[in-house]
């Protein structure tokens, strides 16, 4: 079965070149697309299905190509190409599939999409948190941005909190956040809107229902090989098992 592929990159040669290395390898590539711009890729995203991979060069013509996660949903894994920046580098190491440095080789692209073919069978849902992890890792922000307060539900009266207070944000049903004194409230606010406004140095997207504060994890055991179950302060209701590739990224983060 072919791999539905589409290649944002701005570089014409740079296309050719991928495209000449993806036939020779032994998988078969359906590309959907090559798209050179923000506002193509955007407009591409918003109107066909989602592709199985993407390779996505980092500086576009118009701009910061992570300009499209912030804008887009993006639930497939993505091979980065970047030409120099070694800032981006260093950080899609922790987070992200793999990343291609200009100029490519064979090599590059094939050990890439083997990291892929591995890959597969791990939920949507972590390609999509590891991409929000390296949007924040890549993006500067000035730490003053990140929120620091919420007013939260309780009963018929709403509580500020700092964000200081809190241990970690989880849904069920509806979102709560829970302080580090043990005690829970409903929070008029979605995960993804939470994670793109809070500092990403001191909170960690576990999986899909909850985010924690770094403070509040008490301690990471091992359940099967390279995968943790999570344990934090204050307790959780249910067990936090940790796919492979978030196992493997937080165990780089506390490095």
């Amino acid at each position: 079965m072919k791999i539905k592929t589409l290649i944002i990159e701005d570089e014409i040669i740079a296309t050719k070149h991928l495209l000449k290395m993806l036939t020779s390898l032994p998988q078969a590539f359906d590309i959907l697309n090559t798209v050179t711009s923000i506002q193509d890729a955007v407009h591409w995203l918003e109107h066909n299905d989602m592709p199985q991979l993407i390779f996505m060069d980092i500086h576009l013509s118009d701009g910061n190509s992570f300009d499209i996660i912030a804008q887009t949903t993006i639930t497939c894994p993505i091979i980065f190409i970047t030409a120099y920046d070694q800032y981006a580098i260093q950080a899609f190491k922790t987070t992200g599939i793999d990343y291609l440095l200009k100029p490519i080789s064979e090599e590059d692209v094939s050990l890439a999409i083997q990291k892929f073919l591995n890959q597969r069978k791990e939920p949507t849902i972590d390609w999509l948190i590891k991409n929000t992890d390296l949007l924040h890792h890549l993006t500067p922000q000035n730490t003053t941005d990140y929120k620091q307060r919420f007013l939260l539900k309780s009963g018929k009266k709403h509580i500020p909190v700092h964000i200081d207070q809190v241990a970690y944000f989880y849904r069920d049903d509806l979102v709560f956040v829970t302080l580090f004194d043990g005690t829970s409230y409903i929070i008029d606010e979605s995960l993804e809107q939470i994670h793109k406004t809070i500092n990403p140095t001191h909170f960690i997207r576990l999986h899909r229902k909850i985010i924690a504060h770094t403070t509040a994890i008490k301690s990471l055991k091992t359940y099967k090989p390279g995968r943790f179950i999570v344990e934090l302060q204050p307790p959780f209701t249910e067990p936090i098992y940790l796919s492979q590739e978030r196992s493997s990224w937080i165990r780089t983060y506390y490095k």
